[in-house]
């Protein structure tokens, strides 16, 4: 797509989404060590390296540098890859491409080395299979989490796209596949997958185990409740 087929917010978050990898590629500039130089080299981080960093082609890359794609557009995983590498939470990550914050002093140069951050990537299943104390306050509890449906809503098109089948028919098949749903929450999950509305952490908290039941009947890695609840800000 390019950047004139895009409407004015979908060009803001683009120019947004391009700032933010060239800082990447910056701050990485320098920490690889000389016996993996043939990943990363001291004097640069080229596009091809990021490229391999995230697991996409270097052709992607040049068009998010060029500000010709909506980060709203790009798969979740690669979205996750990148807010680790720009060492942001998911939260973080979400208002800095919204134009709500900077990420100067959000994030801070990762000193990790790349490779174990790539490796931490590989393994992210793993990491997010971890025991999450839900704490739960009134004002929080009702606060909408925007990019829990954009999760819901990318997961769903990717394995419509994958499966050649129409998203319709993968949103009524992830619908039916909940168990047991309060009638209002199911309409609410509707209007969440349709981007009429967004849920709230009370809503997800609540629902995170039917969620995760019919995640995985309709895509082909499955999910559980403890993933979802992961993804989660802190109070």
């Amino acid at each position: 797509m390019s950047a004139n087929a895009l409407d004015t917010k979908g060009q803001q978050r683009a120019l947004r989404l391009s700032s933010l990898l060239q800082e990447i590629r910056a701050n990485l500039v320098g920490r690889a060590l000389p016996a993996r130089a043939e990943v990363l080299v001291h004097e640069s981080l080229s596009k091809r390296k990021l490229s391999r960093l995230l697991g996409v082609s270097a052709t992607l890359i040049n068009k998010y540098e060029g500000s010709e794609i909506d980060p709203w557009d790009i798969r979740w995983s690669l979205m996750r890859r990148i807010s680790r590498l720009a060492n942001l939470s998911l939260e973080q990550l979400d208002a800095v491409l919204s134009g709500e914050a900077t990420a100067d002093g959000l994030g801070q140069p990762i000193d990790q080395d790349p490779h174990d951050v790539l490796l931490a990537l590989r393994q992210l299943i793993e990491q997010l299979e971890v025991h999450i104390q839900a704490r739960d306050t009134s004002a929080e509890a009702n606060t909408p989490v925007p990019w829990f449906g954009r999760y819901l809503r990318t997961l769903l098109a990717d394995q419509a796209q994958e499966s050649g089948q129409k998203l319709e028919t993968v949103i009524q098949a992830f619908i039916q596949a909940l168990p047991s749903v309060a009638p209002e929450d199911a309409q609410a999950l509707q209007a969440v997958l349709e981007s009429k509305s967004e849920f709230t952490r009370q809503q997800i908290q609540e629902n995170c185990a039917a969620i995760a039941t019919a995640l995985s009947a309709v895509i082909e890695v499955p999910v559980t409740p403890s993933q979802l609840l992961a993804m989660l800000p802190d109070q």
